[in-house]
């Protein structure tokens, strides 16, 4: 493509996508503005680039080419000067084994990001040098490729050479081993992420050179051993997540190295069984030898296996601590240490939950507690939480699956819970609320039951319980409230019934009588207006920047709509001021001019006056305006379909106006022509012309000169009006 004159535009989304068979491109004279990422998407042909095809571009920010390792390499001596983010997605024949990346990198020392996708990729030495201010770094292979090898990512010991600046380095591809040499060339990186890398093994002091690095992801990989020395070196690492990995060998401060830790998530464990009873032990004091004092969250899973863990010394983090715990059962050593008063908020899954060598429930030691959650797997196992009332600084507690029908100890289970403001039973078992046994939540705001109408068969016996036993405490609940509100979370079950000072009601319309007008005061109204306010600001304004010509598109339509109305009402004659507006793009006006005007407009009698966007728009007046007083002023819209047609953005907007028209006022007021055969593939594309290709009868454009003659009689007939015809 040649500009006669140095042009300035810009390149569109998938502009090439069509082109599949197209071997070479150039581009002459040109100063390319702005360039969609996916240009050069469906270009599977291309075999070259030429040196300094593309010099005119100065920046780019995403460039994504789905090539060849050869056009990637010649795509950076192209002239591109500024490339931001890069997206390398290779394709390969079976007889391929790696897309080899050896530094064609060295021109695009602008980039930040950068993507490597591929079924086999082999990083050799020095194969980013030049990328200094590389920050984030991706590398992926696929689950699975179509020659049925597997998915392998290669990396030598120099191949990050030169990258001092990296950030992030993000790896979705199998490693199977962690090896020290790999990361000695970008001691700077903040975030290791190895998510699902199939790691086996991690070698010795494999991070000791990595002193900067936050943030480390090794989870769903196959880690089953962690040594002393496995994290030496990374002092400033704050979260660790190990999760789902098969952990079955941990040595002694296996995470001592680690002074900055905040986060840590452990799992699935599982370790050898040291105890009679099959349960795996872990000594977490002699894991960490001495708990991190900026430890701010702790995990620790078994899946469905039982597990103890040991607290064998006095040391505790120095800031509140998050512990999540979860097992088919879990004893704890150490329940009288300091390291349990840390711990505000708790959450455990679990059957059993006791402390050891007493076999008293555990919960009752975290008295420092502010939001528990606690869960039992199998609600047919029996504890008894009677010592939930030695926590009197709960805020929040959340209860699931736990039976308290045969707990000797209810009546006084919620008893000094003063504080509590959020309380939650999912799918527990409790005869009623009354009585003593909510005596004391006076600060309670937010109650919410979870199916609590559910049959549990246990020995002997069938227990129900049903809504109808927490109606007398929640009237005296809901009463004494100053402000309470109603939610029914299913309105299509049975209604419930409370009865009140006004006589039998169901739940529902008590709600609203007595406690949902008491929450609407005039600061939570204004509050809501205020919102809402600002919503409808927002969205007049995205509204305005981001569709504005279609907006004004569509008040000339309900113009147009209105003005037809008006003229059908007043039964006015020849109220068209043209018998057809033409719909063609500026590339297809020679034949406009040369075949379409002299063959209608000068056929007759009756003559037909046509509406050209060339010769009849009004100047100064608005494009939009124009295009829709031009289409409503004519009898029928007649669209030139072509392969520039199908690029111009105008030429959808009147296509899109003439469909309206159509499904309004339900006449035969659009007629397609077809200058040229089009794929049905590139036609699918443009959904609103497939549709109308599939449901109307259209006309082609004939090529052999003596059908054209009844082509133009045809189309003439066609256009005249009614009354005529």
């Amino acid at each position: 493509m040649t500009c006669t004159e140095r042009c300035n535009p810009s390149v569109p989304s998938k502009v090439f996508h069509d082109l599949y068979n197209l071997e070479e491109l150039k581009l002459e004279n040109y100063v390319l503005s702005e360039m969609a990422a996916d240009v050069f998407d469906g270009l599977s042909q291309m075999k070259s680039i030429e040196r300094s095809a593309f010099k005119a571009i100065v920046k780019v920010s995403l460039l994504s080419m789905p090539m060849s390792d050869v056009l990637h390499a010649q795509l950076v001596h192209s002239g591109i000067q500024q490339i931001e983010e890069m997206d390398l997605r290779g394709k390969y024949s079976l007889d391929q084994r790696f897309q080899k990346i050896n530094s064609p990198f060295v021109c695009l020392n602008h980039l930040e990001r950068l993507y490597l996708l591929g079924s086999h990729i082999h990083i050799e030495d020095f194969a980013f040098q030049g990328l200094h201010h590389l920050q984030e770094l991706f590398l992926q292979t696929p689950g699975w490729n179509s020659s049925g090898m597997t998915p392998e990512l290669l990396i030598s010991q120099s191949a990050f050479k030169g990258l001092s600046g990296l950030q992030s380095l993000i790896v979705t591809a199998p490693l199977y081993v962690l090896k020290p040499e790999v990361f000695v060339d970008i001691s700077n990186v903040k975030m290791l992420d190895f998510t699902a890398c199939k790691i086996q093994v991690i070698e010795d002091f494999a991070f000791k050179n990595l002193s900067e690095v936050r943030h480390m992801d090794l989870r769903m990989n196959k880690i089953s051993k962690l040594t002393k020395n496995t994290f030496f070196g990374l002092q400033t690492l704050e979260s660790l997540m190990l999760e789902h990995n098969p952990l079955m060998h941990l040595e002694a401060e296996c995470f001592a190295h680690l002074p900055s830790l905040r986060i840590l998530h452990l799992g699935n464990l599982k370790l050898p069984n040291t105890e009679p009873f099959g349960m795996q032990v872990l000594n977490l004091s002699l894991i960490f030898g001495g708990f991190p004092r900026n430890l701010s969250e702790l995990t620790i899973t078994s899946a469905v296996r039982p597990m103890t863990l040991v607290i064998a010394d006095d040391s505790t983090p120095d800031v509140d601590l998050s512990l999540t715990l979860s097992g088919q059962k879990i004893v704890l050593w150490g329940c009288s240490r300091p390291f349990l008063q840390s711990v505000t908020k708790l959450y455990v899954v679990t059957d059993l939950f006791i402390c050891a060598p007493q076999h008293t429930v555990a919960l009752c030691y975290f008295t420092s507690v502010v939001s528990l959650d606690f869960s039992q797997v199998h609600s047919s196992t029996i504890q008894s939480l009677s010592c939930l009332n030695r926590l009197v600084n709960l805020k929040s507690l959340d209860i699931e699956r736990v039976n308290f029908i045969n707990d000797p100890g209810v009546s006084h289970m919620f008893h000094n819970l003063t504080q509590l403001q959020i309380f939650t039973l999912s799918l527990c078992w409790l005869d009623s609320l009354e009585g003593e046994l909510s005596l004391d939540l006076t600060s309670l705001e937010y109650f919410f039951i979870d199916s609590i109408e559910t049959e549990l068969r246990g020995p002997g016996a069938l227990h129900r319980l049903h809504r109808r036993t927490l109606r007398p405490w929640f009237l005296h609940w809901a009463r004494n409230k100053q402000q309470t509100e109603v939610f029914m979370s299913n309105p299509l079950d049975n209604p419930e019934w409370c009865l009140s000072g006004g006589g039998l009601q169901d739940l529902d319309s008590y709600g609203q009588a007595h406690c949902w007008m008491w929450a609407l005061d005039v600061g939570f109204v204004l509050f809501v207006s205020t919102l809402c306010f600002l919503l409808l600001f927002m969205t007049v304004v995205l509204l305005h920047q981001l569709a504005k010509d279609y907006l004004q598109a569509f008040y000339h339509i309900a113009h147009g709509w209105l003005n037809e109305a008006l003229r059908h009402h007043q039964n006015t004659r020849g109220r068209y001021l043209h018998d057809a507006f033409v719909s063609y793009s500026g590339r297809d006006e020679r034949w406009v001019m040369e075949e379409l005007l002299p063959n209608l407009e000068r056929r007759g009698p009756p003559f037909l006056k046509l509406c050209l966007h060339s010769r009849d728009f009004q100047l100064g007046k608005d494009i939009v305006e124009n295009i829709t007083d031009s289409l409503y002023r004519s009898r029928r819209t007649l669209c030139l379909v072509s392969r520039h047609y199908l690029r111009s953005n105008w030429c959808s907007l009147e296509m899109r106006l003439g469909t309206y028209r159509l499904q309004v006022e339900h006449r035969d007021v659009l007629i397609l022509v077809f200058l040229e055969k089009i794929p049905s593939n590139l036609l699918s594309a443009h959904h609103r012309l497939a549709r109308l290709v599939k449901t109307r009868t259209y006309i082609e454009w004939p090529q052999d000169p003596a059908q054209q003659e009844a082509f133009w009689e045809r189309l003439w007939k066609k256009l005249l009006p009614d009354r005529v015809q």
